[in-house]
């Protein structure tokens, strides 16, 4: 059996790279927007909770996608956050505009910015300790 060329196998990664924080911007676009959202936890803050960690996913995974497409590691973070906040601002929106049972609430685009950030400055430290180390490894740089 012969195995793919590196470049299609490179092309393939970066294409699942994008496609993870698409598809997950996606489903919490869909949860946002139903009137009764399934799985709703009964203790003070889970709903704050939940956000921050779909929007801290969202981010990390938009941050790797960047950094899979060959971006800057300070870049990927930094795009990753702004397109995570500005999607949640958005979800916002509209779940003010369209009227379908939920509301726009500024506490959930606070924890939603809140989570991107965390998964920012997490990503960010983390990629830059593994970028140095493989920079050091393979000898160009120490």
């Amino acid at each position: 059996m012969i195995s793919p060329q590196p470049e299609i196998r490179s092309q393939g990664r970066r294409f699942l790279a994008a496609l993870a924080p698409v598809a997950w911007a996606g489903l919490i676009l869909g949860l946002s927007l139903v009137p009764n959202p399934p799985g709703s936890v009964g203790f003070p803050g889970a709903d704050k909770l939940l956000h921050a960690g779909a929007y801290f996913l969202l981010a990390g995974l938009a941050a790797l996608a960047f950094a899979a497409s060959g971006k800057d590691i300070s870049f990927a973070g930094r795009a990753a956050f702004a397109v995570a906040v500005a999607f949640g601002a958005g979800v916002e929106l509209l779940q003010g505009v369209m009227q379908l049972g939920r509301t726009a609430e500024w506490g959930d685009l606070l924890a939603n910015t809140f989570g991107a950030l965390l998964a920012y400055v997490i990503f960010r430290h983390t990629a830059m300790f593994f970028w140095r180390r493989l920079r050091t490894r393979d000898g160009r740089h120490g």
